[in-house]
């Protein structure tokens, strides 16, 4: 059975609260349960997607890191003695700035060897800032790598460029705005059987039907309702003051009587137990086949496990929409 938009949007908000937040373990085995149903259907939604948006969020809120600023002198005299550049050349990273921004290449037959351009840099010295430069990024993003991956110990508070013991250790800013690790996603409490009973009251579909009274000793003070969602094929059963079971002996099962169907054959609609010291009881609804047109909902008594076809010698409990 294909998931209804409803279901597919829940399987969406899931695959984006794990790649952001983390999932609770309710939450972890809903989405393993609808991604069980899409892929049997062919409606499974790329989860490679929600990766990388976890990657976005996490490059968007990663500030930025300068470099030291005896890295980027280091940097350029390495530059000026690999290219044999005048030591004019490497004075101050204020001069690499803005001789990068004014070189142009001469390149080709009409450029000979230690030709300057207008700016007064030749080809060979443009080449060689360029690959300075290159060089910088490279030997910057490792410095940020290790910087990131050092133990807290090994920063000084006051060594230039890294972050204290404690802005590692709190994600507070130390002198080098070096961030500390992120904070562990907090898991959300997984809603209640009567929370998510309110939610699916709300849907616009959503009907309640009351237990009809019974002359069956397990239900002869018994009350309670059935809520039901056809749109969502989801519902949930309350009882009050419905008599304990013993689940080694017998259990309860429920029965969705659906107007398509033939009345001799309802829908399964799983099985459940009460315990004595229950006052009040929720059960999901656990339908085995889809629910065109729910006509009636029927509590029966059978053995262990339920079965396939009820002989409904015990039937305490009967919720009908004939009655409404």
């Amino acid at each position: 059975m294909k998931l209804t938009e409803t279901e597919l949007q829940r399987l969406q908000d899931l695959l984006a609260d794990r790649a952001v937040f983390g999932l609770a373990s309710a939450e972890a085995a809903e989405l393993e349960l609808l991604q069980s149903r899409a892929a049997q259907t062919s409606q499974l939604p790329d989860a490679v997607e929600y990766e990388r948006l976890s990657a976005d969020l996490l490059l968007a809120t990663t500030p930025p890191l300068a470099a030291p600023d005896a890295l980027v002198q280091q940097l350029e005299s390495a530059a000026a003695r690999f290219f044999d550049l005048p030591e004019s050349d490497s004075q101050s990273a204020g001069d690499h700035t803005a001789r990068s921004s004014q070189v142009r290449l001469e390149l080709g037959p009409s450029s000979p060897a230690g030709r300057r351009s207008a700016s007064g840099v030749s080809g060979r010295e443009s080449l060689a800032w360029i690959a300075a430069t290159a060089l910088a990024v490279l030997l910057i993003v490792s410095w940020i790598s290790q910087t990131a991956l050092r133990a807290p110990d090994e920063s000084g508070p006051g060594e230039p460029g890294r972050g204290s013991a404690r802005a590692v250790a709190t994600g507070e800013p130390g002198n080098g705005d070096v961030p500390g690790p992120d904070p562990v996603p907090q898991e959300r409490p997984a809603p209640t059987l009567r929370q998510q009973r309110e939610q699916l009251l709300a849907s616009d579909d959503a009907f309640t039907l009351q237990w009809l009274p019974s002359s069956d000793p397990a239900a002869l003070v018994a009350s309670g309702d059935v809520v039901w969602s056809n749109e969502r094929q989801e519902g949930y059963l309350t009882f009050r003051k419905l008599a304990a079971n013993d689940p080694t002996m017998q259990q309860y099962q429920l029965w969705i009587i659906d107007g398509q169907r033939d009345p001799a054959q309802p829908v399964d609609g799983g099985v459940f137990d009460v315990e004595a010291t229950d006052d009040e009881v929720i059960v999901r609804i656990d339908a085995k086949l889809q629910v065109f047109d729910p006509q009636a909902f029927a509590v029966t008594i059978e053995k262990p496990g339920g079965v396939v076809v009820s002989d409904r010698s015990r039937l305490p409990l009967l919720a009908s929409r004939d009655a409404i």
